[in-house]
């Protein structure tokens, strides 16, 4: 496998600290250090790279991909309804008809506080959402919102389960979906890749009566296989972006609380575990990591310069007054030590423990209900330790609770915010698309397609992002920059995306980037 060495982070372990370097090699050193590491780019083995397509890449576009990136369609005669098929925009119980979702395994439930239920709440919103002579607006009534599904007859919509966690069974759910008459069908997670492969080769006939929203899942591959891939609209999501800025927020988080984490033998730390060593989970991993490193080179670069107003300079007796603001990732060591090879709930807690143990301050599982099990290891050890969701704004859920520890804003909630795929949104206006038969809307980076394109949900076009509660501590450290003032997430994008305003330099090629840009550089996790 070829790698690539990519950047450098401040890792630690506990006692003498036990560092993991590249490929499982363990050293142990004497104090906090940085360190080289390499990063995979792709594995030919998985099919699937962020690299192969992500908006501003490096590499050359492959001519057989779809792609969001250009204005020209590289997939020739997108599946569009005929008017007589298209739902009323008012009428709601038409509408609920005309999209159905599969939900990704027999065992699994719409209300799951994570896929499901944001792919759910997609078509509710859109359902719900009678103007349509706008663009879907991720600000206003398309945004994700937490809308009381159960109880409320207003929405109900379509879902079904398969009947087996096989391919026959989601066959199965595909073909009755269809048979009653649905148009789109909802897919979340990449569950349904092979299921919906082999419905598309061999069940042609079938396939071809609907449309398909396939969520978190590059489906290029399928488009090689038949030309009834122009049925299928693919969103993967830029989860690396919604990570770095829930982590850039979790490090001034620490530091607003600084009297309350920081130790002369315990410097601020943040812990992460994923369920699997997939794409979808590492690059939150990776993500983290990135935020870290840019937090620690920006307050050094400015501590070092003459710029009286900025926090972490404000000591100047002391050289090493910004070394105790900077955030470490705490290092797991061996590859395999950093995955708890499952997404079901009570696997987690073993990992939470040692992150607990390790001295983490901050905690981001990337392994679906096992931040349940965090939450509560948390709570049993009565710890000031809090935790950044993922998926979905998780601090809003009942799997947050209170902590022991009420931080110097007045909360006491153990899950403070979240980095978010937005699916809610992208099945919204995906839905919108299709009904008003429009291929594509939004200009440049911020494009958003219907059939026949793969979409990637990142910050430009609200398909990636961190939830509102980070927004306070997001403007807190940039406003604390020189010459920066941000007040919206329209403006922290902007701002991040601008080369002008917040550069880094590559530690791989001296090259100086926009802090998006070099976020475009550097996806993936790597132990």
């Amino acid at each position: 496998m070829t790698t690539k060495l990519k950047h450098q982070l401040i890792m630690i372990g506990s006692g003498a600290g036990v560092l993991g370097i590249s490929f499982g090699v363990v050293a142990t050193i004497s104090s906090v250090s940085t360190i080289s590491r390499y990063v995979d780019y792709f594995d030919a083995t998985k099919g699937y790279s962020y690299e192969s397509y992500k908006p501003n890449s490096d590499k050359d576009p492959v001519t057989t991909r779809w792609n969001m990136d250009t204005d020209e369609s590289v997939v020739s005669n997108h599946f569009t309804y005929n008017d007589s098929d298209l739902p009323s925009q008012t009428d709601i119980n038409a509408k609920k008809k005309f999209v159905r979702q599969i939900i990704d395994g027999s065992g699994h439930n719409v209300m799951d506080r994570s896929f499901n239920q944001s792919t759910f709440q997609g078509m509710i919103n859109w359902s719900n959402n009678s103007d349509t002579s706008s663009e879907p607006d991720p600000n206003n009534s398309w945004a994700n919102q937490d809308v009381p599904i159960n109880g409320d007859p207003n929405n109900y919509g379509n879902y079904s389960k398969p009947s087996s966690d096989t391919t026959p069974g989601f066959e199965n759910a595909y073909n009755s979906a269809i048979r009653s008459g649905d148009k789109i069908l909802t897919l979340p997670g990449y569950l349904h890749a092979s299921p919906l492969f082999d419905y598309m080769v061999h069940q042609t006939s079938s396939f071809d009566q609907a449309g398909y929203i396939f969520l978190d899942f590059d489906a290029n591959y399928f488009q090689s296989a038949s030309a009834s891939a122009n049925h299928i609209a693919s969103v993967t999501f830029r989860a690396d972006q919604s990570a770095f800025f829930a982590g850039l927020a979790a490090c001034q988080y620490l530091n607003d609380n600084f009297d309350s984490y920081w130790t002369p033998s315990h410097p601020l730390s943040i812990g992460t575990f994923g369920g699997q060593p997939i794409p979808t989970v590492t690059c939150y991993m990776g993500g983290i990591e990135l935020a870290a490193y840019v937090f620690n080179t920006t307050i050094e670069n400015y501590a070092t310069q003459d710029t009286p107003n900025f926090p972490y300079n404000n000591d100047p007796s002391s050289v090493a007054y910004y070394k105790k603001h900077q955030v470490n990732i705490i290092n797991l060591g061996k590859p395999t030590s950093w995955f708890s090879n499952s997404f079901s709930i009570g696997d987690g807690k073993l990992l939470a423990q040692t992150l607990l143990e390790l001295g983490a301050d901050v905690i981001m599982p990337v392994a679906g209900p096992q931040t349940i099990d965090t939450v509560q290891e948390i709570k049993n050890q009565r710890s000031k330790t809090v935790v950044i969701g993922v998926d979905t704004p998780q601090e809003n859920s009942d799997v947050n609770t209170t902590s022991c520890f009420t931080d110097k804003s007045g909360d006491n909630q153990i899950i403070k915010f979240s980095a978010i795929k937005n699916i809610t949104y992208m099945v919204s206006a995906i839905s919108w698309l299709n009904t008003k038969n429009q291929q594509q809307y939004g200009q440049g980076d911020a494009k958003v397609g219907s059939f026949g394109y793969l979409t990637v949900g990142d910050m430009n076009n609200y398909g990636a992002a961190a939830s509102d509660n980070s927004i306070p501590y997001l403007k807190t450290f940039l406003n604390s920059i020189p010459n920066i003032q941000v007040n919206t997430w329209s403006d922290i994008v902007n701002t991040v995306s601008d080369q002008t305003k917040l550069s880094i330099v590559d530690p791989v090629d001296q090259t100086t980037y926009s802090w998006g840009r070099f976020i475009d550089r550097h996806e993936w996790f790597k132990c």
